[in-house]
């Protein structure tokens, strides 16, 4: 009787098999490792940028330009540049505010609004207009 066994060819084939396989695996898994840090960027960038716009609109004048910087000591691997141009309306300002890694400047999450470049108290144009009047029951 003869011993059973495997063949070199049934093992040269299931070795193959298995090869292709844990390529397939380690790529899905890298895939999901780069996600994952895109993400967890996304999550911090995204607040710092609107951080950054929410101070430069509180600002009662704003000029064209632009300015960059960093988040201090605490969040020292983020820088933010903020640019501040005519917009087409020209009565308004287009503020655009780019937040980075340090380390990843193309990994940029940008936010872009419109303002007036005074905020002040808006003053009615027609003096003669009706103005609503009414109670309250």
């Amino acid at each position: 009787m003869k011993p059973r066994g495997f063949t070199l060819l049934e093992v040269l084939v299931a070795t193959l098999i298995m090869g292709l396989l844990l390529v397939g695996t380690l790529t899905v898994i890298g895939n999901s490792i780069d996600a994952h840090g895109r993400v967890a960027r996304e999550t911090t960038l995204l607040p710092l940028a609107e951080s950054k716009m929410d101070e430069i609109l509180k600002e009662p004048l704003i000029q064209q330009g632009k300015d960059k910087g960093d988040f201090g000591e605490e969040l020292s691997d983020y820088q933010w540049e903020a640019t501040i141009e005519p917009s087409t309306d020209e009565t308004l300002l287009s503020i655009q505010i780019r937040v980075f890694p340090t380390d990843h400047p193309e990994q940029a999450v940008s936010l872009t609004c419109l303002r007036r470049p005074e905020i002040g108290p808006v003053e009615p144009d027609d003096t003669n207009a009706p103005t609503a009047s009414g109670s309250v029951l």
